[in-house]
């Protein structure tokens, strides 16, 4: 089978065009996951147009031959004119199961949205059989400047099939957390696992402060952005997540004779506060981090090829240190 996005239509005449030069349509690669209705388990294909578009759809593929559209979203989704809208799809989105116990599909708006000078940029979150907005959950970045919310990464910290965080980076460099579960006061009380949270109570970690913000220097002038997917890493004591990004952008023509003074970096920020407790604003600063450095560069070899990798200092970590 094959599938057309509605937001592509308006250039598919290009294609034919006997002075054709490339353009993007249906750039994103899909993700296929299986959800359960209430009912049945369907299986489920979630596609993006990435640099084609401002638009995400779902295929319902259980069946073979028996294929059919459920859903599209796009920039003409949300009518509120205040509210943070589709950008070009460039983040990858998740299927996942929340606490409110249905399915969802959870992604960043993307980049260039219509209002993306105020700074802010948005996670959504749709139900995934009809595609209907459970949730969108803006965070604000610096006004004035374009921002835009990367890929996410859920975290399901007590193992039981359902999403409690979502970690994402932003344009400006900003790292957030999103907490998808009911909060509790007690830093101290037992992980409880609840399928029946209503969405209203999903919100912006940290009283909707950055877990960190990432700059090239210590005064925080010179943002980093962050446009891939962090990885989360139990923390050797066991104790919350270490988040792990890398920054930069490679995705606008612009990019490419950008500004190149400026260094890039990997980081891993430690968030200790993932047992569902109403978190305090972390206020990690570069200057607190261990810094490791590139001592060399050397060539590796396996399987026959050979590449250019990267060696890096050892510098100690103090896991059990005090502060992050």
């Amino acid at each position: 089978f094959a599938f057309i996005p509605s937001a592509v239509f308006p250039k598919l005449n290009k294609l034919t065009g006997s002075n054709y030069s490339h353009e993007f349509y249906v750039d994103g690669s899909p993700v296929v996951a299986d959800v359960y209705t209430g009912s049945e388990w369907r299986t489920i294909l979630v596609g993006t147009l990435k640099a084609g578009g401002k638009s995400i759809f779902a295929l319902d593929i259980t069946h073979t031959g028996q294929e059919k559209l459920l859903w599209q979203f796009d920039e003409n989704s949300i009518t509120d004119t205040n509210a943070v809208k589709m950008g070009y799809s460039f983040s990858q989105p998740t299927i996942a199961r929340l606490h409110t116990g249905k399915w969802a599909v959870v992604f960043g708006n993307g980049y260039e949205s219509a209002n993306n000078t105020n700074g802010k940029a948005a996670l959504f979150i749709l139900d995934a059989l009809d595609g209907t907005l459970v949730r969108s959950l803006e965070v604000q970045g610096t006004t004035g400047i374009a921002n835009g919310l990367s890929t996410p990464k859920l975290g399901d910290f007590n193992a039981d099939g359902t999403a409690d965080y979502a970690y994402a980076g932003d344009l400006q460099g900003n790292m957030w957390r999103f907490d998808l579960l009911r909060a509790t006061q007690d830093a101290n009380a037992p992980f409880k696992v609840t399928n029946d949270v209503p969405a209203s109570d999903f919100k912006v970690g940290f009283r909707g402060n950055p877990l960190f913000r990432a700059s090239a220097d210590t005064e925080g002038t010179q943002r980093q952005a962050i446009t891939s997917a962090p990885s989360l890493v139990t923390h050797p004591t066991g104790k919350g997540y270490l988040v792990v990004f890398g920054t930069g952008r490679f995705y606008d023509t612009a990019d490419k004779a950008g500004d190149k003074s400026m260094s890039q970096s990997v980081y891993g920020i430690w968030d200790k506060q993932t047992l569902g407790e109403t978190a305090s604003n972390p206020n990690i600063q570069r200057s607190s981090l261990q810094e490791q450095t590139i001592v060399t560069t050397t060539t590796v070899s396996a399987d026959g090829s050979t590449a250019r990798g990267r060696v890096i200092s050892n510098n100690a970590v103090r896991w059990q240190a005090a502060t992050q």
